[in-house]
């Protein structure tokens, strides 16, 4: 009766143990696993920064090659007009 008594006591000491035990790796592996998704969302925060820009760089090399294009049609049109003043100009001067 004796030794089953203490069989229980130690049983109950043991489980106190381990439940604490228990315990105390839960809330150490909730912090640990709390930063690392903290990390694992600020990762994948910058790799959405990382698109966005290369998007916008996409988006704006685009824009500065139609912009680009653009002048160069307008510099064709005002040496064109150029040109035709310039025969303008000279025809006025031959005819006086």
């Amino acid at each position: 009766m004796k030794t089953e008594m203490n069989s229980e006591k130690i049983k109950g000491i043991l489980y106190g143990e381990v439940g604490r035990t228990l315990a105390v790796i839960a809330i150490i592996g909730s912090i640990f696993a709390s930063f690392y998704i903290v990390k694992l969302d600020v990762a994948i925060m910058q790799k959405d920064i990382t698109e966005i820009k290369t998007n916008h760089l996409v988006h704006l090399e685009a824009k500065v090659d139609n912009i680009n294009q653009k002048n160069e049609m307008q510099d064709a049109v005002i040496n064109d007009l150029l040109v035709k003043i310039e025969k303008l100009l000279t025809r006025s001067d031959d005819s006086k």
